[in-house]
């Protein structure tokens, strides 16, 4: 029959062990690294007028655009022995700066529309990506007064900086599929008749297709 004090020192070991399991499972699935370090992408929604490449849903009003283009620049490598990669060993992911962001032909519950892109140093579009849960996951990143809409005589500003979050990205097609996501924040106004959504939110849907394609993986990569 074991001592109490054996019996203390293996439940010690084994809580140590259990403590450094739980703590290398949180560095595992808690951490996240991605290639083409340096290297400049792009990003493209693409429909036709049946079946838009986004849509922007507010209650019964729609924003349908045919096509959502954007371009940006992954960090620069961080990793000395994998220059290629960009590496964050703790949460959050990391943010990749969009460039530039355009959106064509769109109509809003069928009132031809235009969006009108404001993109800047100090406050940029950005889409993080992240392995924090075991999986790839994006989340668009918009400015307060990034983006305002105007369709008719409805103007819809995104006056609150907004995160379209939980969206599962595919490393092996380069896809990041967003359905219903959310969420983004925007108030509206209106100086005539035009059907026009009143203040609040909404959510994204669309299928974004990245150029090259960007392995999202936990961190450290080879």
């Amino acid at each position: 029959m074991k001592s109490a004090s054996t019996t203390r020192q293996l439940l010690a070991v084994a809580g140590g062990a259990s403590a450094l399991v739980l703590t290398a499972a949180g560095i595992a699935s808690a951490s996240t690294a991605i290639d083409h370090a340096g290297d400049s992408i792009q990003a493209s929604a693409t429909g036709d007028i049946f079946t838009p490449g986004v849509q922007i849903v507010s209650g019964a009003y729609a924003l349908n655009c045919e096509s959502l283009t954007a371009a940006g620049t992954v960090p620069t490598g961080n990793d000395s022995a994998n220059p290629d990669w960009v590496v964050n060993s703790g949460t959050g992911g990391i943010d990749v700066p969009i460039d530039s962001v355009a959106f064509t032909n769109c109509n809003l519950n069928g009132t031809p529309a235009t969006i009108a892109v404001t993109n800047t140093a100090s406050s940029p579009w950005l889409i993080n990506v992240n392995h924090d849960s075991g999986s790839p996951i994006g989340t668009l990143k918009i400015p307060a007064h990034g983006a305002v809409v105007t369709a008719g005589t409805c103007t819809i500003d995104v006056d609150q900086a907004s995160e379209i979050t939980n969206i599962p990205y595919s490393n092996s097609t380069g896809v990041a599929s967003a359905s219903n996501s959310g969420t983004i924040n925007f108030t509206s106004s209106n100086t005539g008749s035009t059907p026009c959504p009143p203040s609040g939110t909404a959510t994204l849907t669309g299928n974004l297709q990245f150029d090259p394609i960007v392995q999202v993986l936990d961190a450290p990569q080879p």
